[in-house]
């Protein structure tokens, strides 16, 4: 049997390392603190703690991408029109 091409197949291992945070749980709400302060959301806009260990020696900057399944579906959730969107934060 052929293997089907996979297009990370031919790359180097990709080293790990370790993201935690104290404010912040895997598939959990954000806590009111986190959440934005504007339109109406109640929040403070205070930036969650993150942690991070393990990382090459010569990395300089993270980049950190959140999913975030209710926005744009909070007023029609059930609708499979109203698109979530991904947020992307360079540090």
């Amino acid at each position: 049997m052929i293997k089907p091409f996979g297009p990370y197949d031919f790359m180097p291992p990709i080293r790990t390392f370790s993201l935690t945070s104290d404010s912040v749980t895997n598939g959990e709400q954000l806590a009111r603190e986190q959440v934005s302060g504007i339109l109406g959301a109640g929040g403070s806009d205070i930036s969650p703690q993150l942690s991070w260990s393990g990382f090459p020696e010569a990395t300089r900057s993270f980049t950190v991408a959140m999913f975030d399944p209710e926005c744009g579906s909070v007023s029609k959730p059930t609708d499979p029109h109203t698109a979530a969107l991904f947020h992307f934060f360079h540090m």
